[in-house]
């Protein structure tokens, strides 16, 4: 007879250099349905950095467990040694209004969609929670792929304290210190499917101090193109922040999920995050690497 115990703590593996690997599933981070999270941690760790990996589906479909499988982690938790974060969130359409909530932003018809509230409510409860999970409250890197890598980008280049009016994680400053963005539709000049107002787009909001970004996109994407990474690396640049693009010749949609096994995207990726956390000196930036095309996903 399989026991099931909601929110309980449990240990998915033991490896010679760690501890144990612990998981929570659906932790909730608000009241809605969809305001969850799934964690996944190692029972030795101490001030770990934190990783929110958000999914993607256009804004309208995709689930937590994608971004927080076995070979996420694996890269995050036990080569990075990084507490893994991945988080369900409102789709597209959710709407609330005026009248019924003051938990949103809003524009002329008094209506916004609750995905940017709900990631950076995400974001909030993971840093207000980190010590439960071994994990770092300063030290927040936020990842995504396609719709998943705007959201992740917003947060980190837009004002995501302005979502978090309203809510009981209200004033609280994110302390996000890298983003990484797998073919992510920043620019609405240049891709035109990004559903949110301008003070949800990430290219229009960059200022000294950002966090630094480390982008990924194919050739191929017939979705968002390789002009989205490069547009923002200048806006980047401009600002003095640190960033690197690696352009996947024929890579196509969401190319950089092959960061878990694909060793050209794999190595910098993995450089970036030792940057960021303070674990080594920063690779050299601006740069646009080209690499071939991985093997077919699997």
């Amino acid at each position: 007879m399989k026991l099931l115990i909601p929110f309980l703590t449990v240990a998915l593996a033991v490896s010679a250099n760690a501890g144990e690997r612990k998981s929570q599933q659906d932790v909730a981070y608000g009241e809605h349905k969809a305001q969850k999270i799934d964690v996944y941690w190692d029972a030795d760790f101490k001030k770990a950095p934190i990783v929110v990996n958000i999914h993607g589906g256009g804004w309208r479909s995709g689930d937590k467990k994608e971004f927080g499988n076995s070979a996420f982690q694996k890269l995050y938790v036990e080569e990075l040694s990084c507490v893994l974060v991945s988080p369900n969130y409102r789709m597209i359409g959710d709407l609330t209004d005026l009248k019924r909530s003051k938990t949103q932003l809003y524009d002329a018809a008094g209506k916004i969609d609750a995905t940017m509230v709900d990631v950076a409510s995400a974001v909030a409860f993971a840093q207000k929670n980190a010590a439960k999970y071994g994990g770092d409250p300063n030290k927040i890197i936020v990842c995504g792929s396609s719709a998943g890598g705007h959201l992740s980008a917003a947060l980190a280049y837009c004002n995501s304290t302005n979502w978090l009016k309203g809510t009981k994680y209200d004033g609280e400053k994110l302390n996000i210190i890298g983003w990484f963005g797998d073919c992510a539709p920043v620019d609405k000049k240049v891709n035109k499917q990004i559903p949110f107002m301008d003070n949800a787009v990430p290219i229009l909001h960059v200022d000294k101090g950002d966090p630094p970004g480390f982008m990924v996109v194919g050739t191929a994407d017939n979705l968002v193109p390789p002009e989205n990474a490069t547009k923002l690396q200048k806006v980047l640049s401009k600002n003095g922040i640190w960033s690197q693009v690696l352009i996947v010749d024929n890579g196509r949609h969401v190319v950089g999920k092959q960061v878990v096994r694909y060793d050209p995207i794999k190595k910098p990726f993995k450089a970036f995050i030792k940057f960021v956390t303070g674990e080594s000196k920063a690779p050299p930036s601006g740069k646009v690497i080209k690499v071939p095309n991985p093997a077919p996903a699997r």
